[in-house]
């Protein structure tokens, strides 16, 4: 019994010594810094740029990173896997020259010297799709249109007047569709001042498009009011002799 329960308690410590955490590190490690990338060229998308580069030789290369810093004033942190020679980098609110920062990350997690980049974004989609805001009358309310063309995610945050004159989000609408079209209803009939501000997954706003209308005036039909309207040429195939 005794040399059973010595078994016992070694392979629990056996076991204990297994379920140590261990340190995540490198697979390789040295201290060897991988080359820069070269040939770095871009071009402007919709809130952002597209780049591509040629890789150095090194074996045990990983990836690349851009670093950069967003309309918040956070530093971002874009990364490529060994197997591509581009990086995306979105998220810029305007067109300004922004600066970039890419570097090579190899296995032992060594980095190179960064090839700084100056580029200039494209326009910001919430800027886009700003200048093609449309609003209309509509019954109860207003109708919103406008064009997202690079079917960015986008939420359109609708503002009106309340009972009391406040200016407040009354509806915020989301979409990724190309074409926008929607309604925000509950006004009464009276000139009311309405805003639209677009924001982007970044959270990136846009300028507030404003509009005074006056929204058609819509009441609700009691189901009380319906009757049942039958034509000369009706056929009678209908409950209680009566057309569906």
């Amino acid at each position: 019994m005794k040399r059973v329960l010595n078994i016992v308690l070694a392979l629990g410590f056996l076991f204990l010594l297994s379920c140590e955490e261990s340190e995540n590190a490198p697979l390789s490690s040295d201290n060897v810094s991988p080359g820069m990338i070269t040939d770095v060229e871009y071009s402007a998308v919709p809130g952002g740029v597209f780049i591509s580069y040629k890789k150095p030789g090194d074996k045990d290369l990983m990836s690349v990173k851009a670093v950069y810093t967003n309309p918040k004033g956070k530093q971002m942190v874009e990364v490529s896997s060994v197997y591509s020679s581009t990086i995306e980098v979105l998220g810029f609110a305007d067109t300004l020259t922004q600066t970039i920062a890419l570097y090579t990350v190899d296995r032992s997690l060594n980095e190179s010297e960064p090839y700084m980049l100056e580029a200039k974004p494209g326009i910001a989609p919430i800027n886009s799709t700003k200048l093609t805001l449309k609003m209309e009358e509509d019954f109860g309310g207003i109708k919103i249109s406008g064009i997202n063309e690079s079917n960015a995610n986008l939420a359109f945050l609708v503002f009106g007047e309340d009972s009391v004159n406040n200016f407040t989000n009354v509806e915020t609408y989301y979409t990724s569709q190309d074409s926008v079209t929607f309604s925000v209803r509950g006004f009464k009939p009276k000139l009311t001042k309405f805003g639209v501000v677009v924001r982007d997954q970044y959270d990136n706003y846009s300028d507030t498009v404003f509009a005074n209308l006056t929204p058609w005036l819509e009441e609700q039909i009691t189901p009380e009011t319906f009757k049942l309207l039958v034509l000369n040429n009706d056929e009678d195939f209908g409950h209680n002799g009566r057309p569906f």
